[in-house]
Order: structure tokens, then C-alpha cells, then sequence
């Protein structure tokens, strides 16, 4: 298990670091305007079309989704962790998580900018590895880190979300099933996503009856988890004298709700595009 974990860390780390190669080449030669990248993290505008507001809600999806849901929770159960490491966890999720995330979402945007703005391509939907690899070489990793390194990054960044998905699996299946972790039952439930493989092979056969289904079911996943955060959050009997309490209580309160309500609509207006109700 180690020896998995270490692989996977220096698979994801080779395309950060292939990132960070372009972002630093192109900052070399004059190529970035650090203070419109500055500006950039401040959102000026909301989109207004379908695309526009899919990406949004899929990216905070993917950012708020299994891993706060699942995985963090559950590893901090693993953990032992209770009240007594409350402050030690949220500076664990802020260094750990939140920040990383940032590094890496800014590095990625600002080399795959430069690299859409002077590619020769012409992007119109979904972009294939080999052009992303081909992009990337011609923005600066060069041939060797564009081909190789960004190539075995790509194949850590999958190999760890089909990881993150078999986890969710088999923590799902223990707590519904009162199973033990890292029993019998619980590994073979770690195996329940592993038929999605089948889309490697099949994608054009299944691809049009799998993600209309799939995309509307995981989009209203998320605002169920929400109202389980909003609920839980405002129970006597699960949190005890834990409970928030006055004006935080209030403000986390309106929070959750915004969230919800943006969520909902959301989904509820992206899944209405593709069903041809609007």
C-alpha cells in the first residue's frame, strides 16, 4: 500500500511540475501578465449560457464533491480524529487541500491559456490527450516532458480518481451494510466501480444512453449532500453542545442555503437544456 501511494503521489506531482515548467518559461520570456492573472482570481462576471454555467457547477462539484463528502470525512474517522482535533483538522484541510488545489488549478490555467492562445489547433468541443501532449510541447515543456512527463501525469490523475471512486464504494457499502473496514465484504465492495472501464472501449456505443442519466443524477447528489450538512449542522441530538449558536449559527445557516438554492437551479436548468424542456 505504501509503495501504491508513493507511486501515485509522483505520478500526480510529474504534471504539476510539467505545469509549473511551462508557467515559468513563459513568465521567463514575457509571456504572462502577472497582474491580469491577479486579477483573474477575482470574478468579475457570471456566465449565462448553458456551457458557461455546466462548467461552473461542475468544477465546484468536483471540488466539493466525493472528497468532502466521502473520502475526507471518512478518513478522518479512520484517523481516530474527534473534537479534541478540531483545529488541528481545519488547518489540515486548509494546507492539505485547500491550498494545494489552488497551486495546482492556477498553474494548469495559466500554462493551458498559453497554450490555447498559441496553439495551432482548432478547439471546437473536447480536446484529445495527444493534442493537449502536442500544445503543451509547443508552449514549453518541450518534446520529452510534453510526450512523457505530462503523458504519466495524466495516467496518476486518472489512476487516483478511479481510487477516490472505489473508495467511496466501499465506505458507502460498509456504513450501509455494517462492514467492517479493510474487511472481506468491504474490498469486494471497493470493486463496484470497475465495469466503468467498459467506456474506455465502448464510448460510442454507450456514450449517448450513460451520460444524460449519470450527469443529472450526480448533479442533484450535490445539493443532497448540502441539505445533509445543513440538517445535521442544526441538530441538538447529533452535535450535542457542539451545535453553532447565535449569529454564526445564523450565518452558516444562510450559507448552506444559498448553496442549496444555487445548486438546485443549477442542475435543475442544465438537466432541462438537455431534455429539451426549455
Amino acid at each position: 500500500m505504501q509503495v501504491f501511494e508513493t507511486a501515485i503521489k509522483l505520478l500526480t506531482g510529474m504534471i504539476v511540475l510539467a505545469f509549473l515548467w511551462v508557467v515559468l518559461a513563459a513568465s521567463a520570456n514575457g509571456q504572462v501578465d502577472w497582474g491580469a492573472v491577479l486579477a483573474g482570481f477575482v470574478p468579475r462576471s457570471l456566465p449565462t449560457d448553458v456551457a458557461g454555467v455546466t462548467t461552473i457547477m461542475a468544477a465546484l462539484g468536483t471540488a466539493v464533491g466525493i472528497n468532502m463528502t466521502f473520502v475526507y470525512g471518512y478518513t478522518l474517522l479512520d484517523r481516530g480524529w474527534g473534537p479534541a482535533h478540531r483545529e488541528l483538522s481545519r488547518y489540515d484541510i486548509v494546507i492539505g487541500l485547500v491550498l494545494p488545489y489552488m497551486l495546482v488549478v492556477s498553474l494548469i490555467s495559466i500554462a493551458a491559456a498559453g497554450a490555447f492562445h498559441a496553439s495551432e489547433f482548432e478547439i471546437s468541443g473536447t480536446l484529445s490527450p495527444a493534442q493537449a501532449a502536442t500544445m503543451f510541447s509547443e508552449a514549453g515543456m518541450g518534446p520529452v516532458t510534453g510526450r512523457l512527463v505530462f503523458a504519466v501525469g495524466i495516467l496518476g490523475m486518472a489512476v487516483g480518481s478511479l481510487v477516490m471512486h472505489m473508495l467511496c464504494c466501499g465506505a458507502a457499502a460498509g456504513a450501509m451494510f455494517n462492514w467492517a473496514p479493510h474487511s472481506r465484504q468491504y474490498r469486494l465492495a471497493l470493486l463496484l466501480s470497475t465495469p466503468a472501464v467498459l467506456g474506455v472501449f465502448l464510448w460510442s456505443l454507450m456514450g449517448a444512453y450513460v451520460i444524460l442519466p449519470t450527469s443529472a443524477i450526480c448533479g442533484f447528489l450535490l445539493p443532497i449532500a448540502y441539505l445533509g450538512w445543513l440538517f445535521l449542522n442544526n441538530s441538538k441530538a447529533f452535535l450535542g453542545v457542539n451545535r453553532p449558536q447565535g449569529a454564526r449559527r445564523v450565518l452558516f445557516n444562510l450559507a448552506m442555503v444559498l448553496c442549496i438554492l444555487a445548486v438546485l437551479a443549477s442542475v435543475s436548468y442544465s438537466t432541462g437544456v438537455k431534455l429539451n424542456w426549455f
